[in-house]
């Protein structure tokens, strides 16, 4: 059975509040002394999901998913943020309601990317000066294996590249196909060289796991998948949800103008076309979000 182990079940959000001197209420709201960060996310963006800046005081979930961006593409396992507005009272739990959001909704989307650091912390500093916040990703195993799995995350990136052109050597991707032929042969690579194991690790879930050992349970699938597709232009993320009574994870993509769910861990035990390229009418007799 294709799972979400509680790897992803228990993500981590650690909040520290450092304090160095007094904080106090301000009756401002962000608005009134700064412009506060909002993000819109388009369907290009799907095809560079770590594209921008870190942004401009972030009090909104959007910001914080662009954050969390920022430090993926830059590979960072510290990001600390200073703000230009008052601090007011009510911003540590707005943070952490933010960065709640942002772990357990918004990283699942892009698993390919957010997988091998799932431990977040942050902390609240007030200086004489203003205030800052510190965010910390880490890995799931502790800070001792927080750069190994950086190291990971690169190699995977690349070794993605080298599938995928290797794909195109080769004359399995060709001129004239349809995004959707395209994203089956990727999809039979990935069926041809990755195996379902849980063997209750984090790796299991990283795309690095399924490029150099070969196996992966079902979000190390879809991280390798939504890696080799969004390599050819298609327009994909990821989904979270349910399956035969267990937390499980699915690649959605865009092929030639239809949103489809795939989901290639199950396409590895049953048929190959069964759950491939499926509406999401259809999806919903097997699986639920």
């Amino acid at each position: 059975m294709k799972k979400l182990i509680t790897f992803m079940a228990n993500l981590t959000l650690i909040l520290a509040l450092t304090l160095s001197l007094a904080v106090s209420a301000f009756a401002l709201t962000p608005a009134d002394s700064a412009e506060t960060s909002v993000i819109t996310y388009s369907d290009e963006q799907l095809l560079n999901p770590l594209a921008g800046e870190l942004p401009q005081n972030p009090l909104t979930a959007e910001a914080f998913h662009q954050v969390f961006n920022y430090a993926a593409r830059n590979n960072l396992s510290t990001i600390t943020i200073s703000y230009t507005i008052p601090y007011q009272s009510n911003y540590q739990a707005l943070i952490t309601n933010f960065l709640s959001e942002t772990v357990n909704t918004y990283t699942y989307r892009y698993p390919e990317y957010f997988n091998y650091l799932r431990k977040v912390s942050f902390s609240t500093i007030k200086e004489a000066g203003g205030w800052s916040i510190k965010l910390n990703f880490n890995s799931k195993n502790g800070t001792g294996d927080t750069e190994a799995m950086q190291l990971k995350r690169t190699e995977a990136d690349a070794k993605a590249k080298e599938v995928y052109q290797g794909l195109i050597d080769n004359g399995s991707l060709h001129d004239g196909m349809t995004e959707k032929e395209r994203a089956k042969v990727i999809l039979n690579w990935v069926l041809d060289n990755v195996s379902y194991l849980d063997d209750n690790s984090a790796l299991s879930h990283t795309a690095w796991n399924a490029f150099f050992n070969g196996t992966a349970v079902c979000d190390g699938y879809s991280s390798t998948y939504q890696l080799l597709l969004r390599l050819d232009g298609i327009k994909c993320w990821g989904q979270k949800g349910m399956a035969a009574g267990e937390n499980h994870h699915w690649t959605v993509a865009v092929l030639d103008g239809k949103t489809v769910n795939i989901d290639s861990s199950w396409c590895d035990t049953a048929k190959r076309d069964r759950f491939f390229a499926v509406s999401d009418l259809e999806f919903a007799l097997t699986h639920s979000w």
